[in-house]
């Protein structure tokens, strides 16, 4: 891997920063610079820019976190070349030359394995490490290569890791001891050994176990498979035992449906057919209970009746009372408008009358026919005042027959025995005229009743129930 340039974009105190280390030959790039110059910030950059810029850097207090930008050019072994630039992001931070997302593992390629802690121990060295490295130096004495390796590593103190390696190791194995650990494990694998060979058999020994052992696989295997074979059987027996009931039901059921003969197929809205007719027939007997028990109760009302056979063989005479008193009333009830028509045409007359004869009385009205253009008017006055009058007369005299047959119709009613209350008889024959027929009630649910049941036992019966 060669670096030939290092893009600072925005990065610490750095603005649009270049360092160009391309040369047509091999050589040493040494950048030096006063204090504060910015050289610890180029290598932070230049580390940022290899692994990615840290969560918590301290680099942003020119640039926030979103300005941050750093880029550089590397170039392979093969001459191959890579320009990208890195920016502070978790997730997609690696851009390529023309700012467009780069695959991240085409990176990897160009770094040739290194890591971040690597790069720290060989290519980072700061002033802190090369002043720890001296002094392990100076501590190591005789042992150059050892301190120059830990010098150029980055490692303190090798030789006191080799000196700590050395007795970790001696208290793992030492050749005359007997309480390091692998001397432990070699010791306890020598009696393992000879404790093995004793409880080891001879071939012949061994031949006729392993004869035996085979037979008596052999065995083992006979039983089990007979084992499970029994196991098999004793299945299908219970399974028999289960099943011969069923089989017993299912003859006895074919053989019934065999004596059935030739069975319809239901339609596949039978149930629904079936559960309407049920609630119809539900329905039908709540209807003719409600009738029965109404029927019940007017046959106790009736029987509970008492009938006067007098009273019923004066059929005829109840009749004509009965018509005759219609007519009283309708006479009392016209008799006060005729009685009131007569006394304002009798006023009329009067009225007219002083209009035309003051001196004349209304018993002269046929003298005054034709006096002054009223005779007309006087004679159809006249007309009316007798109709009145005979209406009235006529009225009286119906009203008189009919007081006289009324009171006919009390002494035969007096001479009668004693009458019980018919308004029981009265209110139940009103009741009964407001409920209609019942008896054609009853006929019509009795009959929708039995037409029901008979379609009901119909389809339960082709059902084999």
């Amino acid at each position: 891997m060669k670096l030939n340039r290092l893009i600072i974009k925005a990065y610490g105190h750095f603005t649009n920063k270049e360092l160009d280390f391309t040369s047509p030959v091999p050589g040493l790039h040494i950048i030096h610079g006063a204090n504060e110059a910015g050289k610890s910030t180029a290598l932070r950059a230049l580390k940022g820019l290899f692994f990615g810029i840290p969560e918590r850097t301290t680099d942003n207090f020119l640039h926030s976190y979103e300005q941050l930008l750093i880029g550089g050019c590397l170039e392979a072994g093969v001459g191959e070349t890579l320009t990208f630039y890195r920016r502070k992001r978790r997730v997609g931070d690696l851009l390529d030359a023309a700012m467009e997302q780069l695959d991240p593992a085409r990176l990897p390629l160009f770094l040739g394995g290194i890591g971040p802690a690597l790069f720290d121990s060989l290519y980072g060295i700061d002033q802190e490490t090369l002043v720890s490295g001296g002094r392990d130096i100076l501590a190591q004495r005789g042992d150059v290569g050892q301190a120059l390796f830990a010098a150029g590593a980055g490692l303190s103190s090798l030789h006191g890791i080799i000196t700590d390696l050395e007795k970790e190791a001696a208290d793992i194995f030492k050749p005359s001891g007997s309480k390091p650990e692998l001397n432990r494990a070699i010791r306890e694998y020598t009696d393992c050994l000879k404790e093995s060979r004793a409880l080891s058999l001879s071939t012949h020994e061994w031949e006729q176990c392993r004869r035996t052992y085979d037979s008596t696989i052999t065995e083992l295997a006979d039983g089990e498979r007979q084992v499970h074979e029994l196991n098999s059987e004793l299945i299908r027996l219970k399974r028999l035992e289960k099943t011969v009931p069923k089989f017993a039901v299912k003859n006895d059921l074919t053989a019934r449906i065999a004596t059935l003969g030739h069975v319809s197929r239901l339609p596949s809205d039978f149930p629904e057919q079936l559960r309407a007719l049920l609630h119809q027939r539900a329905t039908i007997n709540t209807r003719i209970t409600e009738a029965r028990s109404q029927l019940q109760k007017l046959e106790s009302d009736r029987q509970e009746l008492i009938v006067c056979r007098d009273i019923l063989d004066q059929e005829e005479t109840v009749d004509s009372l009965h018509q005759r008193l219609g007519v009283e009333r309708q006479a009392r009830k016209d008799r006060p408008g005729l009685h009131e028509a007569m006394i304002r045409g009798r006023t009329q007359a009067e009225s007219l009358l002083r209009r035309v004869a003051p001196e004349c009385e209304l018993s002269a009205v046929d003298e005054l026919k034709g006096v002054l253009g009223t005779r007309q008017l006087i004679t159809k006055l006249g007309n009316r005042f007798a109709a009145v009058e005979q209406g009235v007369l006529t009225a009286q005299q119906q009203l008189e027959g009919i007081e006289a047959a009324l009171a006919k119709a009390e002494r035969s009613i007096c001479a009668l025995a004693d009458v019980p209350d018919l308004r029981p008889v009265s209110a139940l024959l009103a009741l009964a005229t407001r409920g209609g027929d019942l008896d054609a009630t009853i006929r019509t649910v009795t009959h929708d009743a039995r037409t029901a049941r008979t379609a009901v036992e119909t389809r339960i019966t082709a059902l084999g129930i």
